[in-house]
């Protein structure tokens, strides 16, 4: 089973591209999706997702990836607010009735097969706080959120939990944000992958979570963080994007590659994850 994670940055071009890093054109997302697909995998989480934002020229861009993958055989995407911007006003995405289509960024997933289940949550934010250099300016948290799938056994796989989050710059929020997505995501059902930005170290999953952490392929025998450098995209040094997987009881999960794609859009690379899932205990 292939799984793909990627912060899209809104969609920014990055210094890869032949005009140079800056604007959020939809065409240039578009062929960076392409090329995902063009990957074949089961299941692609997406974060730093804009609908109807200024910044990225008000595409709707959770629209163009649910098409962009629909055209290459998948037959589930889902889209998932975690703030809505009004002007200057942000709220979190989960508490505004509505929020799938005002302006907004959050979480996405598209897959092959449809999940028998799904859930959303919200992870809060970080408190405000003040920025130290140069003039003092208030740096209010964002809302971060989770979104799990349960898909039924396939011939890919057998049943396992899929989930994407983003969290929060502030490593200690971050860590306390990861704790409650990675049990959200395991009451969900197990074996079980939690994809996204986690904005910290390996060391800071493994503090998090207490996970075993890897850059190369191994078996999940407990809590198995794995990742390699995303961020930045062009000369990558940090793996802030991974890949934390359980197999859970009477299973089997090896992570049997674990890879990067470069791309010429956001300032994180794509990690692709494939792993092999053996389930004889199905908790379904």
């Amino acid at each position: 089973m292939r799984l793909i994670t990627w912060n899209i940055e809104h969609g920014r071009a990055n210094a890869r591209h032949r005009a140079g890093a800056g604007r959020a054109r939809a065409h240039v997302l578009q062929t960076a999706l392409n090329r995902i697909a063009d990957y074949e995998p089961d299941v692609v989480t997406f974060q730093e997702v804009d609908r109807f934002q200024p910044r990225s020229y008000f595409t709707d861009q959770a629209q163009l990836i649910a098409d962009t993958f629909r055209s290459r055989g998948f037959t589930w995407s889902h889209y998932v607010p975690s703030i809505v911007r009004l002007g200057l006003v942000r709220a979190p995405g989960l508490a505004v009735p509505g929020a799938s289509w005002l302006p907004s960024f959050g979480n996405m997933m598209v897959s092959r097969s449809r999940p028998r289940q799904w859930k959303i949550a919200d992870l809060g934010r970080a408190k405000l706080r003040w920025r130290t250099n140069g003039i003092p300016l208030p740096v209010p948290g964002e809302n971060r959120t989770l979104l799990a799938a349960r898909f039924g056994e396939s011939a890919v796989s057998s049943p396992i939990t899929v989930a994407s989050t983003h969290l929060e710059l502030q490593s200690a929020v971050a860590r306390s944000q990861l704790n409650a997505a990675w049990k959200l995501t395991r009451s969900v059902g197990l074996p079980a992958v939690l994809l996204g930005d986690y904005n910290l170290s390996l060391q800071g999953t493994k503090v998090a979570v207490g996970a075993v952490t890897a850059e190369e392929p191994k078996r999940a025998t407990s809590d198995l963080a794995v990742s390699q450098p995303t961020f930045p995209s062009v000369n990558p040094a940090y793996a802030l994007d991974q890949a934390l997987c359980s197999a859970g009881p009477g299973c089997s999960l090896d992570v049997v590659a674990v890879s990067t794609i470069e791309l010429d859009v956001s300032d994180h690379n794509a990690l692709v994850v494939d792993i092999e899932v053996d389930d004889d205990s199905h908790t379904d």
